[in-house]
Formats: structure tokens, sequence, C-alpha cells
């Protein structure tokens, strides 16, 4: 897992914090766009579809993932 973005939404005052990760998995991982996973304790939502990344040799080295957790 690496961070990636975090924003507020907000409409005069906070309505809620958006935290963000990349999520890096072995191949064959079975995920999908929606699926929730829990790291550090806290629940992601998977956003957008999963991406293989393949080796020039053509091998799915991992898959690549955008999670997002919302609070507040």
């Amino acid at each position: 897992m690496q961070p990636a973005a975090t924003a507020l939404s907000q409409d005069g005052r906070v309505l809620g914090i958006s935290e963000g990760y990349t999520g890096y998995f072995p191949p064959g991982t079975d995920i999908a766009a929606g699926d929730k996973i829990q790291f550090d304790g806290n629940d992601y939502q998977i956003i957008g579809e999963p991406r293989p990344w393949k080796s020039p040799t053509g091998r799915v080295t991992h898959i690549q993932a955008q999670l997002e957790r919302w609070s507040g």
C-alpha cells in the first residue's frame, strides 16, 4: 500500500475527508471495482477497475488498484 491523495469535502464547513491509497496485489488476486478491503485497521473501497501490470515478457507482475476511505 502506498499513500495517495487526501481531500476535503466542504461547503463552508468540513463534511468529510477522503484518504486515498494505491494498492499493489499479487497476480491472481480476486479484486474488483467496489470491493472493500481492510488495511491498517481501516476499511477502504476499490475505486475503478484494478489493472494488471505486465513485464516485458508478458507475465503479470502485480495488480494495481486505487483505494479510498471517507471519514467525517
